[in-house]
This record gives C-alpha cells, structure tokens and sequence, in this order.
C-alpha cells in the first residue's frame, strides 16, 4: 500500500523543480515503477524520470525540466500494473491520484506601452497606457508623481477598461 505521497493532495505554490514522490508499506519491484505507471502531468504529460529508493521503499520522479508555472498538476498511479517483490499488485487504499499547484515564478512582462518609449510630439492629454503578459495584483501597482508638477489619475483594467479595478487608496511612491 502507499504510505505516504509528496507534494501534498491539494498543496499549493510547490516548487516548479520539485520531485514527486509515493512512499510504499514494502519493496516494491522497480521495474514496475515507470513512465506508464507513475504519471504527472500538467495539461500534458509531465516527461522526467523515475527512480526506485530500496533503503526507503520511495519512488521519485524527477522532472526532466521545471514544471509549468501557476499549473494545477496531477500525480497519478496504475496500481493494477504495480507489483511488489512478490509480484502482487498494489493494494488500493486511497484514489491513486492526487494534485497540487506550482507557484507562480515567472514575472510579469511589459507587452506594449503607449505612447512607445522616447515617442515625441505627444500630446498634454494623452492617455498613457501599458499592457502586461499577465493579470497584476492591483495592490502592488504604484505611482508616484512627488517632487513633480504632475498630477492625475490612473485606471486599471483587466478586460480593455469595460471594468476597472480598485486600487489602493494611497499610491505608495517608489
């Protein structure tokens, strides 16, 4: 049977670089611990490794290349086709399948800006605008115009400005 499984059912913000682990109640025979038997994935098939540790009867799977970013993530087994020393199947004890989600690693990108970057002959009332590879926390979005002449209002949108979003009362200057 399987004693213990990592990451966690249902756990959260794992590391992309984490292994998948399933811990077994005896020795397992490691030829039938494989790619068809020990199974993540992400929306496809998550390539790596699996490895068989006798000493703590745990199977690793060690994935090729870090795993997809802010990604639900299934681990899977096919007990039927997991044996023992003995050559008995696994013993289903728990649904053989469980999930958890990577963090969120990979930083947001600035996509596009208006007006472009050194763009002259702008006018005094332009709209200033910048789209991002992602949907940003609000929270963490500052402006700062102390020490200028300037002053304003800034909008934020996560659909094209049909509905803006809330920000922080008082910008914080950065």
């Amino acid at each position: 049977t399987v004693t213990d499984f990592s990451p966690s059912n249902s756990s959260t913000s794992v590391s992309e670089n984490s292994l998948v682990t399933v811990t077994f109640s005896e020795n397992m025979d490691n030829t039938s611990l494989n790619s068809n038997t020990f199974i993540v994935r992400a929306n496809t098939k998550v390539e790596g490794t699996i490895s068989y540790d006798k000493s703590t009867k745990k199977a690793i799977f060690s994935p090729h290349s870090p795993m997809a970013s802010l990604m639900l993530h299934t681990a899977e087994l096919k007990p039927h086709l997991i044996r023992d020393e003995s050559g008995n199947p696994l013993k289903i004890i728990f649904a053989p399948r469980w999930t958890f989600t990577t963090r969120d690693s990979i930083a947001p990108k600035v996509l596009t800006t208006s007006p472009r970057d050194n763009e002259t002959s702008v006018g005094l009332d332009a709209q200033i605008s910048v789209s991002f590879s992602e949907a940003m926390d609000n929270q963490t979005l500052t402006s700062s115009t102390s020490g200028t002449s300037c002053s304003g209002s800034l909008r934020v949108s996560s659909d094209g400005f049909s509905n803006c979003i809330q920000m922080s009362a008082t910008p914080v200057s950065s």
